[in-house]
């Protein structure tokens, strides 16, 4: 199934002694979109980890070209795969060259001819390659989808192994990679997605095979390869890169040029990287200002089945259906884990020693926050008053009200009701050993609540300002203390003004 190979005239040298290869040679653009793939990142392919390549931005890179006097002077940086290139060494010694700098080599890069291949055998390949990366990411990785408080070792652990334990129980990366290879072996799953576009779907396979993956300069690559004018580049070159450093060196350059959105930087951390390369290149994601600990919070939110927002949150990810706004959900979970409401007088220390600090274990108060923050006990309360607020307010004929737009799943609505239910809780002063205690809180808090406070027009407006967030609560806490409530305050009447 050989295509035939390109030949390049390079130079490898390595940068630290620690670091990978690098390769500095020259290639025509469209050699460069031949054997390097974009995985771009779809709703159904959750492992790509570029932006959605802008058909209109490369366009206007073509246009650029069609000046016979405009050049682009920036490398191309892409990571070889292991194995898809050979490197032979050239003897070009000379008194004038400084080799210590660069050793001069002849670069083959290996093609195959995957357009021979049908559809369902580069289905086939994409699996088994994904298969051996994640049998590559060690044990940990095979109750990625199921760890729960089960895990949890009851060895004396000191608060010095914080770091590492930060990432137990989440199932980033795994189960997105699980979900997609099932996907691949289903015949189903193919068929549909041929149905739709086939075209797309061969594209997203070949990519992920190909000798080399794009890191930077997608656009400038498909663009100029688009305008057919053999105009070479500068390539920067990573050899023999796994998955988890081509990752970590496109968060760093993209982040460092034109930062991510903070959504889709979120989204390639937790679906693109394993746990287990989480806890590897952790020291060096937050080195380059990558924030994990947003990361974790919200892939719990949107990706663990158990969360009341199962897939809901909007990444800003090419063909999701999430629409809850992912800055506003990341605040109100932050705001959970760290037990803050609205009233400045709860603090934390207080709170979690008073009401949670029997929920989690540990023979300290401090073994106990760890706990509650690392090993996503908060996440368990979080998801158990969630889910009774959906089971309460948003269930049979009111199910269209857990959908994002509505009153009820309103940003601010679900972080002033919750803000109410903390300060509740606190001020009960009973403390939550179980989940089913913190169920019964939610009921009880809840009781009174009905449906209607949400179907019923909202008259007042802009609810995001201090004042319209006064309203709000106004109301919420007369129809939480009051089975008649009557919907009479400023909420549905609109804003009184002297």
């Amino acid at each position: 199934m050989a295509k035939g190979n390109y030949k390049y005239l390079g130079v490898k040298f390595r940068q630290r002694e620690r670091g990978c290869d690098q390769l500095l040679f020259v290639a025509e653009a469209e050699q460069i979109v031949d054997w390097g793939g974009v995985p771009r990142k779809s709703a159904d392919f959750m492992k790509g980890f570029q932006r959605a390549l802008d058909d209109t931005r490369a366009s206007k890179i073509t246009e650029f070209f069609e000046d016979a006097e405009n050049i682009s002077p920036t490398a191309i940086v892409v990571a070889f795969k292991p194995e898809r290139i050979k490197i032979l060494p050239l003897d070009l010694d000379h008194d004038e060259i400084d080799n210590s700098l660069g050793e001069p080599v002849l670069i083959e890069v290996l093609l195959d001819d995957f357009e021979k291949l049908s559809t369902e055998e580069l289905a086939a390949k994409v699996s088994a390659f994904l298969k051996e990366e994640l049998n590559g990411n060690g044990a940990d990785e095979d109750n990625a989808d199921d760890d729960d408080d089960d895990d949890e070792d009851d060895s004396d652990e000191d608060d010095s192994d914080e770091d590492v334990r930060e990432t137990l129980g989440l199932s980033i990366g795994a189960s997105h990679l699980k979900r997609f290879v099932k996907n691949l072996d289903s015949s189903d799953w193919l068929s549909d997605r041929k149905a739709e576009n086939e075209l797309l779907l061969r594209d997203t396979l070949i990519d992920l095979l190909k000798p080399a993956t794009i890191v930077d300069g997608q656009h400038r690559a498909f663009g100029t390869a688009d305008a057919e004018l053999g105009i070479p580049f500068s390539v920067v070159a990573l050899v023999d890169t796994d998955w988890k450093e081509e990752v970590f060196q496109f968060v760093v350059i993209n982040q460092r040029a034109k930062p991510i959105k903070t959504e889709f930087l979120s989204a390639i951390i937790s679906s693109s990287l394993s746990g287990k390369d989480i806890t590897q290149l952790k020291s060096r994601l937050e080195q380059a200002g990558v924030d994990l600990d947003s990361t974790q919070i919200m892939d719990l939110v949107h990706s663990h089945e158990e969360s009341p927002f199962y897939q809901m949150i909007d990444y800003k990810v090419e063909g999701a259906e999430g629409k809850l706004p992912y800055s506003g959900m990341l605040t109100s979970a932050k705001r959970f884990r760290s037990l803050s409401t609205h009233n400045p007088k709860i603090k934390y220390a207080a709170f979690f020693k008073q009401i949670f600090a029997d929920f989690c274990e540990g023979r300290t108060l401090q073994q106990k926050k760890t706990e509650w923050k690392t090993k996503i006990k908060w996440f368990e309360c979080f998801s158990t008053f969630w889910g009774i607020v959906r089971e309460q307010l948003a269930s049979g004929d009111h199910a269209d009200l857990w959908e994002p737009g509505t009153n009820l799943l309103k940003v601010v609505t679900i972080q002033e009701l919750q803000n109410m239910f903390l300060e509740w809780l606190f001020n009960q002063r009973d403390s939550v050993s179980t989940r089913a205690d913190v169920e019964a809180a939610a009921r009880k808090f809840l009781q009174y609540l009905k449906p209607r406070f949400f179907t019923t027009k909202w008259e007042a407006t802009s609810l995001q300002s201090d004042t319209g967030r006064d309203i709000l609560r106004e109301a919420l806490e007369a129809a939480l203390g009051d089975a008649s409530y009557k919907y009479n305050d400023r909420l549905f009447r609109g804003w009184e003004r002297n």
